[in-house]
């Protein structure tokens, strides 16, 4: 398990359910956990984002909601999961990014809010998104992550990343994502993707 940290109140708006200040990542043998805190969950509102950069699917520079963030040098995302709170929350799932098709449904995610430590965890369903290997040279050894919090339009900014991008513009204004965390799968195990070439059946999720 590897926890990261964000500074709280770097940012432009006051709603605290928007203020990330920090995440715990874990997996097991079959699912990756990501759990994202806030200064203070005190709103059934909030859409929040995990941007992923596996290094294995070249990416791009977009994100499946279509929000205004503009990435820094270096920075291609390939997968993404979008969480909302409204109306009982839900997700939009793992979404993988396909230069023929944009982005696609990929992996089912299961999503659990705990209101009284401000604390929103996604559970990524991986049994076909990874396996271990005992060499971890046999793998990609982990993965450049971010997230970040933002409204329901469609052109909305991050209001805030978990990296060390400093305050945003705010509501109307852009903003850009220059930092990422990694995570590392602790050894003997690595990280290796599977079949992310000529994936099937995939569906498109907006909200």
């Amino acid at each position: 398990m590897s926890e990261y940290t964000d500074a709280a109140g770097d940012i432009p708006v006051e709603n605290a359910n928007l203020d990330i200040v920090s995440a715990m990542v874990s997996h097991t043998d079959s699912s990756l956990t990501i759990s994202m805190t806030v200064a203070d969950l005190n709103a059934d509102w909030g859409k929040y984002m995990v941007l992923i950069d596996t290094g294995i699917l070249g990416g791009d520079h977009s994100n499946p909601w279509g929000r205004d963030i503009t990435y820094g040098d270096g920075i291609n995302v390939d997968f993404a999961l979008g969480s909302w709170l409204d109306n009982g929350g839900g997700t939009t799932g793992l979404m993988s990014w396909d230069s023929m098709g944009g982005w696609g449904y990929f992996y089912d995610v299961e999503q659990s809010i705990d209101w009284d430590n401000d604390t929103v965890s996604w559970t990524i369903d991986a049994g076909g998104f990874f396996e271990f290997y005992v060499n971890s040279s046999e793998g990609y050894g982990g993965f450049e992550f971010d997230i970040v919090s933002t409204g329901g339009g469609d052109n909305d900014p991050a209001i805030d990343f978990m990296g060390g991008e400093g305050i945003q513009g705010g509501w109307g204004n852009g903003s850009t994502m220059t930092d990422m965390f990694t995570y590392t799968l602790p050894a003997p195990g690595a990280l290796a993707l599977l079949g992310l070439a000529g994936l099937a059946g995939r569906s498109r999720r907006r909200h």
